[in-house]
């Protein structure tokens, strides 16, 4: 069972509630186009629900892994393909209501980003500016949701990643509440069919086929060629190439890509180009990585060893080459 941390003993998670009961809001974020960019926070869009979302840096939609996965997230909605995604800076939001709720719940899912098991997902609920329900609980694998739950009259919800190894990417789907005044709490999902999210898949690549050392200048303006190898496992020719990410700016790969056997082992292998700033590189990485899917869903990541160091040049070694020449 997830680890729990409440401030009241009348509050549990909705996975322990033995009844289910309708709730009278619902928020999915299919009503609304997924930016699919930290560009455009929420902030108005659900007034019209008597909510508002407050934050600075972080908490837009993304359109899930059945659309295409924008952003790797790996996530799927749990009804309906998006999500609420925290990948920013504070990685955390705070919701005003109009007036007074009587309970609140929401679905929470790891992404790929979330690295430590003893960091937790918090949830606090504020009547009047004073807090009165708060929930740590430890998230799920990547990819899978819980369901966590703040029972009780509130008009203001706040939530965070938080731990040793904070910040950590996240994403939120299927908030509901109920009008206060009633007796109903948020309703109880059930047993859900999970996403069926398939395991990652390791790829070799090779940064600079043809050179023996990987130099990469962060500086460049130039381009990057990496070759991903085909095998009995990984068809090359069915990936994805508008999922395909690299480096720590999430890179896009550039058009002009074509298929070779490299390694002359029987199995075509992909070349494709990078934009070189665009890799998000500084100098002293000694690594890069990339990410991708392939047309019937299945990801993959590979990496590879960089040099990253501007060489020094002996200046006094190359007058005296000079002069022996």
């Amino acid at each position: 069972m997830n680890h729990l941390i409440r401030n009241s003993s009348l509050v549990v998670l909705s996975c322990l509630f033995a009844t289910s009961v309708a709730s009278a809001e619902t928020i999915t974020f299919d009503e609304m186009l997924p930016s699919n960019s930290n560009c455009c926070y929420l902030t108005t869009e659900y007034s019209d629900m008597g909510v508002t979302f407050v934050t600075t840096d972080d908490g837009s939609i993304w359109g899930g892994l059945s659309n295409g996965n924008p952003g790797t997230w790996f996530l799927e909605g749990t009804n309906g393909p998006a999500f609420l995604g925290f990948n920013g800076a504070s990685f955390s939001t705070r919701l005003l209501f109009d007036s007074p709720v009587n309970g609140f719940g929401l679905d929470m899912a790891p992404s790929v980003g979330w690295y430590s098991t003893e960091d937790v997902f918090t949830l606090e609920g504020y009547l009047g500016g004073v807090l009165v329900d708060r929930v740590s609980a430890q998230p799920l694998p990547f990819g899978e949701w819980m369901n966590v739950v703040l029972v009780g009259e509130i008009d203001e919800v706040f939530m965070v990643s938080e731990g040793p190894s904070f910040p950590n990417t996240y994403g939120i789907d299927n908030l509901n509440w109920q009008l206060a005044g009633g007796s109903e709490v948020p309703d109880d999902p059930g047993p859900q069919d999970e996403p069926d999210v398939p395991e990652m898949m390791s790829v070799d690549i090779d940064v600079k086929p043809w050179h023996k050392r990987n130099v990469v200048n962060p500086m460049s303006r130039g381009m990057t060629r990496v070759a991903f190898f085909g095998s009995a496992d990984f068809d090359v020719e069915a990936i994805d190439m508008k999922s395909m990410r690299m480096g720590p700016g999430t890179a896009k790969m550039k058009k002009r890509a074509w298929f070779h056997d490299l390694n002359r082992d029987g199995f075509p292998d992909l070349v494709s180009r990078f934009r070189t700033r665009d890799l998000g590189l500084a100098l002293g990485e000694k690594e890069l990585c990339m990410s991708g899917m392939t047309m019937d869903g299945q990801p993959f990541e590979g990496c590879d060893v960089v040099d990253t160091m501007p060489r020094v040049r002996n200046r006094q070694a190359d007058r005296s080459h000079r002069r022996r020449r």
